[in-house]
């Protein structure tokens, strides 16, 4: 093979991206990579190390629509033949990029809730008061979002209730929210997305319609969210973020305050790589 033969080996850290090295270079090694993403004018780059039984050779690449091209080589005539083959890249791979792109987003939501009986008493905290209990809670209604997610969701939401203590009122929670229809990063399908966190409740002084303070009961909420599966232009989603809210009740004038956040990030697995579980999470939607 000559010197401008190629070999496509697939990133063991990286599957959505694969690096190229001519024969001619190396004949016997391995790849692996490190990602440090650039705010150069070629884009994002992808730091890729070359490995055989002589020596270690540390090169640069471009990524063009999700294709890894090396700039450095030994042989300097070949880095504009690999350019060339990145220009050519953007015409013959065009759907690499939605898979491989890593998309950052944010947004907020607001939610409506009803209980579903039954509530279910764990633990009567040792005593006789009426106020201390570990509680079994679900509620059922609906999540709608805004900034990069948009779109309202059927939501059923378990949560652990303790007031053992009731100064220290907390628990932990579960939130599955089904999307028939929404938006997410310009794409439209259906969806099903996972909160998982924490809450408490703590007395907070706040201020009244007349500037006076008065103490209150506020609860605050952080937890993590992540796209369990996706159809349509969804197919394939896959995304983890943060999530963090505060909830203020009614003060003498002023109305409750439900303040939620988000920040997410999403990318695209090739939608033949779904997996069972996946549709069958989604096949309802």
């Amino acid at each position: 093979m000559s010197a401008f033969g190629r070999i496509w080996t697939d990133l063991p850290v990286a599957s959505s991206h694969r690096c190229l090295y001519a024969s001619g270079v190396l004949r016997f090694g391995r790849c692996g990579t490190s990602r440090s993403w650039g705010t150069g004018n070629h884009g994002p780059e992808q730091v890729v190390w070359v490995s055989d039984e002589r020596s270690e050779v540390e090169v640069t690449t471009y990524v063009v629509l999700g294709v890894s091209f090396m700039s450095t080589f030994r042989n300097p005539a070949m880095v504009a033949s690999v350019l060339l083959l990145a220009a050519l890249g953007m015409s013959i791979s065009p759907s690499i990029a939605s898979h491989s792109e890593e998309i950052f987003g944010q947004g907020t939501l607001t939610r409506v809730r009803m209980l579903v009986p039954p509530i279910v008493q764990l633990s009567d905290c040792g005593d006789d008061a009426d106020n201390t209990f570990i509680r079994s809670v679900v509620r059922s209604g609906t999540d709608t979002f805004s900034g990069i997610i948009t779109g309202t969701g059927n939501a059923e939401n378990r949560f652990i209730n303790n007031t053992c203590v009731p100064a220290l009122q907390h628990g932990e929670f579960r939130t599955i929210v089904s999307f028939t229809d929404v938006t997410v990063a310009d794409r439209r399908g259906a969806a099903m997305l996972e909160f998982i966190g924490h809450f408490q409740v703590r007395a907070a002084q706040v201020a009244d319609v007349n500037g006076s303070p008065v103490v209150v009961a506020v609860t605050t909420e952080a937890g993590e969210m992540r796209f369990l599966c996706g159809t349509g232009a969804l197919q394939g989603i896959r995304g983890t973020g943060i999530y963090d809210a505060t909830v203020i009740p009614t003060v003498l004038g002023i109305p409750g305050r439900d303040l939620r956040g988000y920040s997410i990030s999403i990318h695209f697995d090739d939608p033949s790589d779904a997996t069972h579980l996946d549709q069958g999470m989604c096949r309802d939607l």
